[in-house]
């Protein structure tokens, strides 16, 4: 560890917000960001083939129109969609520091984050970015993590992205082990990179639009006793009381032998009558939507999402500039997640989320979902939170509130707003056949399966890292 590396982490949470903010900042003025909206004619390298929007490479993803029939409904619904079939990797690297554990995290420019650029993980390239498709330069590290050159590698999962974006669009989450004085993060070119310690990186998980997630999915996704220095995570609250001893409690209680397989046998029944027929079809021919020299477009008030078209300008990138498609959404949404004492141990109460783009038909996600750009979504907080402080009025019923912004690289500015309420012992929530109440320890026991948690649920998971 070089001297700038060690002191990174005497930072309070108050200098470090600042330090980060600034270390953003400054990589946006080196990358010269820039984005702004363009007509179809003015896409390059894009062009519509057999009625989807594709790159002329063949590589990278298309946009295609959607058609999903969902079990129960008369009518189907049609949505333009993202074909993604490559699988891409997000990567962290990790080091040990004495008693220390750190990852290396870069301030990754992408055209649709909120402030241009946020923390991502070491490594985070599409397939088609990585093998250069796009005739620009190699991205950082690539010898470790597509080439598999040096590191040791104590992670790796196939994990998904949204159902209701991409059409069954997988990445593989993975953290390689490696001597921190064997890479370069000291080169200028190199400046987007540093250093930060899990309990750095567990704050800054809980502050608005800092951390992207792609490094939202992979923390979440790894196995939490490799991320602690002991192995223990939380084992500092076992003996403090309130809710952080609930919190380790949850994490360290034992599972009975066949509790892993029956929460899968759980999600793999109820996913049955959740088959959702789907197919692709031509945009131009796709019900309810538009395509048109902005972009292809809701034809009724019933949907607050579209596609529109942008030039991006990025020096920092692989290419310094480029013209793409993106997801816009009207509305932000809502991920709110209910966790109580239930037989007297801290559980989450998840919800199927039945999504058309996943293939398995649905994954395990919060207690309640609106999706960005959803019109017609209702917050279910507020009557939850009276009722909380009516039952008992010196609970401390919000554990997190924040806002974070999804996938840079395909939607523009997409937003969710990740709301963990705590209710109280006394608040009898509603029984439900689709809910399911698990404890940290039997969410960390089936968390590295591919396709058992969405995307969203991952990142209201990341943020419990704070108290690590």
């Amino acid at each position: 560890m070089t001297s700038n590396e060690g002191a990174q982490t005497t930072h309070s949470p108050p200098q470090l917000l600042t330090t980060v903010i600034q270390w953003r900042a400054d990589q946006v003025g080196r990358s010269a960001f820039e984005v702004q909206r363009i007509a179809s004619s003015d896409l390059k390298n894009w062009h519509f083939q057999e009625g989807h929007l594709r790159h002329t490479t063949g590589g990278f993803f298309s946009v295609v129109g959607f058609a999903a029939t969902l079990p129960g409904l008369k009518t189907t619904r049609t949505q333009p969609y993202i074909l993604q079939p490559e699988v891409g990797i997000l990567g962290f690297l990790l080091c040990r520091s004495g008693n220390e554990i750190k990852l290396l995290v870069q301030a990754k420019t992408e055209p649709g984050n909120c402030g241009g650029n946020q923390l991502s993980p070491s490594f985070q390239c599409t397939e088609s970015n990585y093998r250069g498709l796009h005739g620009g330069i190699s991205a950082p590290f690539r010898n470790i993590f597509a080439d598999h050159k040096t590191g040791n590698p104590i992670f790796d999962s196939l994990q998904s992205e949204q159902g209701t974006r991409f059409v069954n669009k997988y990445n593989r989450n993975t953290i390689i082990e490696v001597n921190a004085d064997d890479v370069d993060t000291e080169s200028p070119s190199k400046a987007a990179w540093r250093w930060l310690s899990i309990p750095e990186i567990g704050f800054l998980l809980t502050q608005d639009l800092i951390v992207n997630t792609d490094a939202r999915s992979v923390i979440a996704t790894a196995n939490w006793h490799v991320l602690h220095p002991e192995g223990q995570p939380f084992a500092r609250w076992q003996d403090q009381g309130g809710f952080e001893a609930s919190l380790a409690q949850s994490f360290y209680t034992s599972l009975a032998p066949h509790r892993r397989a029956e929460i899968l046998n759980w999600l793999t029944t109820r996913r049955e009558p959740q088959k959702i027929v789907t197919h692709i079809q031509p945009l131009n021919d796709l019900e309810g939507w538009n395509v048109t020299s902005e972009g292809i477009e809701p034809a009724t008030q019933n949907s607050g999402m579209a596609i529109r078209y942008y030039q991006v300008y990025a020096r920092d990138r692989e290419v310094p500039s480029w013209t793409q498609p993106l997801v816009t959404s009207e509305t932000n949404g809502l991920v709110l997640l209910v966790i109580q004492k239930r037989d007297a141990v801290l559980r989450f109460a998840l919800r199927l989320s039945s999504e058309p783009g996943f293939a398995n038909f649905s994954q395990l996600s919060a207690t309640h979902q609106n999706f960005p750009g959803e019109v017609d979504g209702i917050d279910p907080s507020v009557p939850l939170l009276a009722q909380s402080k009516a039952l008992a009025p010196d609970h401390q019923a919000i554990i997190f509130d924040c806002q974070m912004s999804e996938e840079g690289g395909r939607f523009f500015q997409d937003i969710n707003r990740y709301l963990v309420l705590h209710l109280p012992d006394a608040f009898e929530h509603p029984e439900s056949p689709e809910i399911l109440w698990l404890t940290l320890a039997e969410i960390e026991a089936v968390k590295q399966e591919q396709g058992v948690f969405t995307n969203e649920f991952r990142s209201i998971l990341s943020l419990f890292v704070r108290y690590f």
